[in-house]
């Protein structure tokens, strides 16, 4: 389940932003399918479906996703997940920035 999520994701922006929208839509039936594995197997689609959109109100969004929609024993995972999404998110602005000011040298 998480292998054809992270493909989608990491096809491209869109891919990514399609990856999160099917996982909130699938939610529930995701969450009923993968009850009797490891919460680790879960943990990983929502990081494969979260992961790959870049920017602070991505990050929100998944953190009010979950929650409205809590994910039990999973909630450091998901801190740590939204975390990443707005270091990396800054990390690229910063980055963005500095090749901006060295064009205009």
């Amino acid at each position: 389940l998480m292998y054809p999520v992270s493909g989608v994701a990491l096809a491209d922006r869109d891919g990514a932003q399609q990856a999160w929208q099917w996982f909130t839509r699938h939610h529930r039936a995701i969450s009923q399918r993968l009850r009797s594995a490891n919460v680790r197997l879960l943990g990983a689609v929502i990081s494969a479906a979260a992961s790959g959109t870049l920017s602070m109100q991505h990050a929100n969004s998944v953190a009010a996703f979950f929650r409205e929609q809590p994910a039990p024993g999973l909630e450091r995972s998901i801190a740590q997940i939204v975390e990443a999404i707005k270091v990396e998110t800054r990390f690229v602005a910063k980055l963005q920035l500095e090749l901006k000011e060295s064009e205009l040298l």
